[in-house]
């Protein structure tokens, strides 16, 4: 060190020893994101072949409407009643080890379904038991995020988003299939325990690595954690709004999911391709979200980014809602040239249609990544598994009604008037939130800082 310094002088030795410092770990987190990427794949993959299977038995079999409800049922359930006590477990074990712990439960989940998968009136069993393993899995992989993530947060959360597509495009166009000509139901099961069991050895992996060795070492009580985290996602208005926009995301895509087959073929009569007109352009606006969040999207812009997102989403919801009902009549009227060419080779209504799909998917994934973000670099430190469970347990608990009554009202109201309904309860949702007077800020008499950040480098996992 003698040389550096005659080598470098006037503090530059200091200064290429921090840069070397930052450098090491700029190469470590990078090297931490790719292990917890390739963890996500793999999940995703495993997670969807499992989908795959209980949802087969559960509608293939004599009681097939039972079979499918009782699944979504159970699937919510578990989240509501045991989640918040699972986040527990998450902050006193930290992230990796409770990652590890939740995708070795996960596959031990899986094994009942060997038994129970003949009978459609069991699926909801196999459904409770891995959803109760979720519990443990799911707010440790959002708590991870933090501690494996450069200094481009909106890179990170891209990099996961696509990793999560591709994973369950995976598991549910190409493995389960190909496992299911081969080899039936258990070859699909079995690779999906081998899937999470691949996903705790990188959870070890983890381990071994210490990524989460910046986390607060003593956890604090049980009643003490609670009120922190309660106190968080009221009086912070960032996090209050997360939790809106993630619980509107997740009723308007169930929906959106169970209506948009009907509505194409009895609403806006675009025939047996119609569903082109809107998936391909709700592609195009996800992708340009991707793009504009791994370039732009950091902490300070995320609140902003949710806000903008949510109305982006409500309205290509309501486009979709009112298009041929005043929204064609007036393209027809007021259409630019190059606007009027494209409605005479398509039509009006597919025409209103693109840019409302285009609008809704680019809304619904910068509301997903930027609401992630806030709760993820914002929650209080040693309660990071408890601020996402109990998050995902709101979200899910409102989440029961609309999977239960979504095909009953689209069927006896039509698909219209259930997206308007539904389209109108979230703007009005939005709007008591952004007019709910938000407290004064929490005194330091109990401390609610973020969690600590670790030296990072420009790398992320992307």
């Amino acid at each position: 060190m003698a040389f550096l310094n005659l080598a470098f002088p006037h503090g530059s030795a200091l200064t290429l020893r921090r840069n070397a410092a930052i450098a090491s770990a700029a190469v470590a987190q990078s090297s931490n994101g790719s292990v917890y990427l390739g963890a996500k794949f793999l999940s995703q993959a495993a997670q969807n072949m499992l989908f795959i299977a209980l949802l087969v038995s559960a509608g293939t079999q004599g009681s097939a409407s039972v079979g499918l409800s009782s699944f979504f049922v159970a699937m919510l359930v578990p989240s509501v009643l045991l989640g918040p006590f699972a986040g527990g477990l998450v902050d006193r074990l930290g992230p990796s080890r409770a990652f590890t712990l939740g995708a070795t439960m996960r596959a031990a989940a899986i094994v009942p379904g060997f038994l129970l998968l003949g009978d459609a009136n069991l699926v909801w069993v196999v459904a409770v038991i891995y959803s109760a393993a979720s519990q443990v899995f799911t707010p440790a992989e959002f708590a991870l995020v933090h501690h494996v993530q450069g200094r481009l947060p909106g890179r990170t959360y891209s990099a996961i988003t696509i990793t999560q597509y591709a994973g369950q495009a995976a598991g549910i166009l190409v493995l389960a299939p190909l496992l299911y000509f081969f080899g039936g139901q258990a070859a699909v099961l079995v690779a999906a325990i081998a899937g999470f069991s691949g996903v705790a050895v990188a959870g070890l992996e983890m381990i071994r690595r210490r990524v989460d060795a910046d986390r607060p070492t003593a956890a604090p009580g049980v009643t003490v954690a609670f009120r922190t985290v309660a106190r968080f996602l009221l009086m912070d208005g960032r996090a209050f709004y997360a939790v809106v926009a993630l619980t509107l995301c997740g009723i308007i895509s169930r929906v959106l999911v169970v209506s948009l087959p009907a509505y194409i073929r009895d609403e806006i009569h675009l025939g047996s391709g119609g569903a082109l007109f809107i998936l391909v352009p709700g592609v195009l606006g996800i992708a340009a979200g991707l793009v504009w969040a791994s370039r732009r999207l950091t902490l300070d812009r995320a609140p902003a980014a949710m806000r903008t997102a949510s109305l982006l989403l409500l309205a290509g919801l309501f486009t979709l809602v009112f298009v041929d009902h005043g929204v064609t009549l007036a393209a027809q009227n007021t259409m630019p040239e190059p606007v009027r060419h494209a409605e005479a080779w398509l039509n009006t209504t597919a025409t209103v249609v693109i840019p409302a799909s285009f609008a809704g998917g680019l809304g619904m994934i910068l509301a997903l990544m930027s609401a992630r973000l806030v709760l993820t670099e914002l929650a209080p430190a040693g309660a990071q598994g408890r601020v996402h469970a109990v998050q995902l347990a709101i979200t899910e608990s409102f989440l029961i009604i609309p999977v239960l009554v979504v095909g009953v009202a689209t069927a006896m109201a039509g698909t219209r008037i259930t997206l308007a309904v539904v389209g109108i309860l979230a703007v009005l949702t939005l709007l008591a939130t952004e007019l709910r007077r938000m407290p004064a800020p929490v005194p330091a008499s109990e401390p609610l800082e973020p969690a600590p950040r670790t030296v990072q480098g420009e790398s992320s996992p992307a």
